[in-house]
C-alpha cells in the first residue's frame, strides 16, 4: 500500500504548538484544531480512495465455482461464487492495501438486512447496505435456517458490493443461462426452482411489485435464482 505524505507536512501541528508558545485566544486555538480534524479526515478520505482503487485495478474477477443442478432432471442450471470463496480470493489483496471489515445484520421480520463497513488503515470507513425479502418460510426449515438462508444471500451481494468485486464464469457449459440476457431462460429455471419450495409465482410478483417477471430485469430475476437456491440448499441441513 503507497503511503501518502503527511498531511501538509505537519505544519498544522507546528502551527498549534506555536500558537501555545505565544499565548494565543481560545477561539484562535479552537480555529487551529478544527483546520487539524479537517485535514486529518481529507487526508484519511484521499488514502482511502487511492488504496480502493488500486485493491480494484489488482482485484481479479472470481470464478463462478459452485454449479447448482436442477436435483429432479440432474441437469445445469447455473453456477454462483460461494462467499468463502470469495474472501478466501481477495483476504491477502485487501490487507496489502490497508482494508478490514466487518459484517452486521439488522433484525427485521420481512427482510434480510446487511451492513458491509469498509475501515481503512488510515481511518475512513464506508457502509455498504442491501437488504431482500426474506420470503415464505417452508415447513421443512427451522427459523434459524429460513433466516441464514437469506442472510448468506444478502451477505454475499453486499460484500461484493462495498468492494466493487466482480464474479464471472468461463466455463463453457453455462455460457447459455451467463453470458446472455436471456429473460426466458431466467423465468424458466425460477419456475423450475419453485417446484421445490412452498413459493408460488404470484409471491414472487406480488414481492417484486410487477405483474409479470418478463417486466423484471434480468440482474434482479438472477438474484431471485440465488435466493431461491440458498432456500433449498439450507432446507435440508
Amino acid at each position: 500500500m503507497e503511503t501518502l505524505p503527511a498531511i501538509q507536512d505537519n505544519q498544522v501541528d507546528i502551527l498549534i504548538t506555536q500558537a501555545i508558545d505565544k499565548g494565543v485566544s481560545v477561539e484562535t486555538l479552537e480555529r487551529l484544531l478544527a483546520m487539524r480534524r479537517e485535514l486529518k479526515i481529507e487526508y484519511a478520505k484521499e488514502s482511502f480512495n487511492r488504496s480502493m482503487a488500486d485493491f480494484q485495478s489488482e482485484c481479479p474477477i472470481i470464478k463462478k465455482s459452485k454449479k447448482v443442478y436442477n436435483t429432479k432432471t440432474g441437469t445445469f442450471l447455473y453456477s454462483y461464487a460461494p462467499l468463502d470463496t470469495i474472501v478466501y480470493q481477495v483476504k491477502d489483496l485487501l490487507q496489502k492495501h490497508g482494508f478490514s471489515y466487518s459484517i452486521k445484520s439488522t433484525p427485521d421480520t420481512q427482510y434480510a438486512i446487511v451492513s458491509c463497513i469498509v475501515k481503512h488503515i488510515h481511518g475512513h470507513e464506508e457502509i455498504h447496505t442491501l437488504k431482500f425479502p426474506l420470503g415464505k418460510q417452508t415447513d421443512i426449515m427451522s427459523d434459524t435456517q429460513y433466516y441464514a438462508a437469506a442472510h448468506t444471500f444478502t451477505t454475499r451481494y453486499v460484500f461484493c458490493d462495498a468492494f466493487g468485486i466482480v464474479t464471472g464464469n468461463t466455463d463453457t457449459d453455462a455460457v447459455k443461462v451467463v453470458k446472455t440476457e436471456d429473460i426466458e431462460e431466467y423465468i424458466k429455471i425460477i419456475r423450475g426452482l419453485l417446484m421445490y419450495t412452498k413459493y408460488t409465482e404470484d409471491d414472487i410478483l406480488k414481492g417484486a411489485g410487477v405483474e409479470s417477471m418478463k417486466n423484471m430485469s434480468s440482474i434482479d430475476l438472477r438474484k431471485l435464482i440465488h435466493n431461491l437456491q440458498n432456500t433449498i440448499d439450507n432446507k435440508d441441513k
